[in-house]
């Protein structure tokens, strides 16, 4: 019971990173969307297929994505130029190869959207059309595992 409270095998990555060293960096919306989109299709659940899970998984993805969307932009935030190294202290690549290709380019237009950084939000430039082609991409992803 402890390591699917404490490790859960399906937030650890095939490289061995946890995606809770990732997203406490995030606001609430960025990181729920983020660890939704991680654990697509490894989470189990009770009455449901592995795929119908995994697409639940993915639109809450987007569910967390829109809200962001609607209610990010009120948000204090610094618009920034240059960003910042990410503190988690991995590369983006790092988690990116670890998916598929649709759920990789989302983490890759995630990784500095909602991210916080010594207190601030930092705001990447085209930050909204990050998240609108996150959303995409994921979408994309369900289309394909439907069709399986």
């Amino acid at each position: 019971m402890s390591n699917r409270v404490d490790h859960p095998s399906y937030y650890q990555l095939e490289n061995g990173i946890e995606i809770i060293d990732i997203i406490r960096y995030y606001t609430c919306d960025i990181a729920n969307a983020m660890k939704y989109i991680s654990r697509a299709g490894l989470k189990g659940e009770q009455g449901l297929t592995i795929r119908e899970k995994e697409i639940e998984d993915c639109n809450n993805a987007i569910w967390y994505l829109r809200d962001y969307l609607r209610n990010g932009i009120r948000l204090s935030r610094k618009t920034v130029v240059a960003l910042p190294a990410h503190p988690c202290g991995f590369d983006c690549e790092d988690i990116a190869s670890c998916y598929c290709e649709e759920i990789a380019m989302a983490f890759r237009l995630l990784w500095y959207v909602g991210l916080v950084v010594n207190g601030v939000l930092i705001r990447p430039r085209c930050e909204m059309t990050m998240v609108l082609k996150a959303i995409r991409n994921i979408e994309r992803h369900i289309e394909i595992i439907s069709q399986w």
